[in-house]
């Protein structure tokens, strides 16, 4: 009897002393459900490093992007992520983001969805 309260003992010392662990190591991490379903988990100090880390690995490139890839932008579906792509063939490379305004099917409110997400620059 002895015995085994001593072993009740060091196991419930070991799940607090987990549990101190892990909330001192959850302390300043941030979680994030997207509307994908998709658990985005950085350990970052603030909000905006972890907005920053993101947004660094989700930005498309509109130049080289295939329609999987426009299509997983918020509001772009297969016909307008076909339309990018027919507009960027018949016109040359976009040179600022916002002339993806003038394709078909993307208006200021579909761009300003997408602004932060997209770019024209680097190898993406």
């Amino acid at each position: 009897m002895v015995k085994e309260r001593k072993i009740l003992m060091v196991l419930s010392i070991c799940v607090i002393l987990c549990g101190l662990w892990y909330s001192n190591y959850t302390k300043n991490s941030i979680v994030v459900f997207a509307p994908d379903k998709t658990v985005y988990y950085y350990n970052v100090k603030t909000q905006t490093e972890f907005l920053e880390q993101l947004n660094k690995e989700k930005i498309i490139n509109i130049n080289t992007a295939d329609i999987e890839s426009l299509d997983s932008l918020k509001g772009i579906g297969a016909k307008t992520a076909e339309n990018i792509i027919e507009y960027r063939t018949e016109n040359g490379p976009f040179k600022s983001i916002e002339e993806i305004m003038n394709v078909n099917g993307i208006g200021e409110s579909k761009f300003n969805d997408i602004k932060d997400f997209i770019t024209v620059e680097g190898d993406n």
